[in-house]
């Protein structure tokens, strides 16, 4: 895939609109066709002016009409029995068919959306559309670079989620219309891809992971019940690959974001995450982690305890299996590079930090609340809880208006779920899909409700009857 940047017109130049200097002006994107218009354009960029406007991904997906007028269905003289458009049919017998393997290929019948595509995702429009799985454009060069890289040598396979999870989501972020139609098509054909992989070399593993989180990410902003299904499916299908894809750096946005977001899901179902987080570099950075890449393993293993817990794997003579554990914790101090201010802006290097100390503020309260049902040292829970929300707050003074906290999630429910009458207001101020925060909000009153019911117990037992959808970091 030949993945174009698109290119900036400096402040000194006329800001002369045209309508065609870009290669896709013949065609309209789609939100200048809603309007009957056409696409203008200035300078070189392939991002229209009316979708610079209003921020939104510049993209055509609807497909070609055929061109010239339909044919007359009649036969050429009285004894012609068979119409040229009809010979298709004759020669299946002899030709190969679109069943055929072979006729699969890319190369030989290329989609249309496969060409809109690697118009679409210039550094300019992928900065706006991957915004929610990224701290900031920093993380965009290598980002970038990697799902360019995968698609151009996996296309068949990537194609229809990369293009769904566009259409996704620019519909979510602008509330421009629901996710169905095409976009579900296309979901539905990913999983069937994921569900027939055959993994043979590291790239294909590479591509698999890519897949995986990209139909956990489109479930998730479509309705996000069955995301840790597929992702863990994934994650899975990979796991005998995951040292040859660690010793490939250029892999880590890919790699890193799925395990991280599989250990999350699995702290609050008391699962064992599939696949042992390891690292080549102590002081790794991640667009989703952040600085988190040595609390990581901490919180693996606090989910191995908890489900052994569940389990009653432990023996007998073992009194507390999380005191280790939480002696880690309280140890554990953020490490980053010492070239941090070099790479990162200072709002991402910010928010980095708040995020993990909100984490490791969580990995803490939710040892206490594995020891203590509710009810019991609430105020030692609320304690923490008040950690989280002072991280939060404390972010949020230094940033500006419309700015909000990325893959905070976890510890802001966490917080919830302890201090009653917590502004629902603070949702808001994390990077978080709404179809997402509207579960989290039905599920903290679903464990209040339990509280105020009487219910003494641990709120990890109503997970499963008051949760029907992803923990996101």
């Amino acid at each position: 895939m030949s993945l174009q940047q698109g290119s900036l017109t400096h402040p000194c130049q006329s800001r002369r609109l045209t309508t065609h200097t870009s290669p896709r002006a013949l065609r309209s994107c789609d939100r200048c066709h809603e309007v009957r218009k056409r696409c203008s354009f200035e300078g070189n960029t392939d991002i229209c002016h009316r979708c610079e406007k209003y921020r939104i991904v510049c993209v055509t997906t609807r497909s070609r009409q055929r061109l010239g007028r339909r044919p007359k269905n009649m036969s050429f003289c009285p004894s012609s029995a068979v119409q040229v458009w009809e010979l298709k049919g004759l020669y299946s017998g002899n030709h190969r068919g679109q069943d055929d393997p072979r006729c699969n290929s890319v190369a030989e019948n290329p989609k249309p959306e496969g060409r809109q595509l690697e118009n679409v995702i210039g550094m300019a429009t992928f900065e706006i559309a991957m915004g929610l799985f990224m701290f900031g454009p920093s993380f965009a060069h290598d980002f970038h670079a990697a799902i360019g890289h995968l698609y151009s040598t996996s296309t068949l396979l990537l194609q229809d989620i990369y293009i769904a999870i566009l259409s996704a989501l620019q519909k979510t972020r602008y509330n421009n219309g629901s996710i169905c139609g095409d976009d579900l098509t296309k979901g539905a054909s990913s999983i069937r891809k994921l569900r027939t992989a055959v993994i043979t070399t590291y790239q294909d593993a590479a591509a698999v992971t890519m897949l995986g989180q990209g139909i956990a990410a489109f479930d998730m902003l479509a309705s996000g019940t069955k995301s840790n299904m597929l992702l863990r499916y994934s994650l899975t299908l990979i796991r005998p690959w995951y040292s040859a894809l660690l010793r490939n750096p250029s892999l880590d946005p890919i790699t890193i974001t799925p395990i991280f977001w599989d250990t999350v899901d699995c702290l609050i179902r008391r699962e064992v995450p599939i696949i042992k987080f390891s690292t080549r570099d102590p002081q790794l950075v991640d667009r989703v982690a952040g600085l988190c890449s040595t609390l990581l393993p901490i919180l693996q293993e606090l989910c191995v305890a908890s489900y052994n817990t569940k389990t009653q794997r432990y023996p007998n003579d073992i009194l507390d299996p999380f005191t280790g554990i939480e002696q880690k914790l309280l140890s554990w101090s953020i490490t980053p590079p010492l070239d941090i201010t070099k790479t990162y802006s200072t709002s991402e290097i910010r928010g980095m930090r708040t995020q993990a100390l909100m984490y490791r503020a969580s990995g803490l309260l939710l040892i206490h609340r594995l020891r203590n049902p509710l009810g019991i040292k609430d105020n030692v829970a609320r304690s923490y809880a008040d950690n989280i929300v002072l991280e939060l707050l404390g972010y949020l003074a230094l940033a500006k208006p419309d700015e909000r906290l990325p893959n905070a999630a976890l510890p802001l429910l966490l917080a919830m779920l302890e201090i009653p009458g917590l502004p629902k207001g603070l949702w808001s101020k994390i990077n978080t899909p709404w179809i997402c925060i509207t579960k989290l909000c039905a599920f903290v009153e679903f464990i209040w409700t339990a509280r105020r019911n009487g219910f003494a117990g641990l709120w990890f037992d109503l997970v499963d009857q008051g949760l029907d959808f992803v923990i996101l970091p």
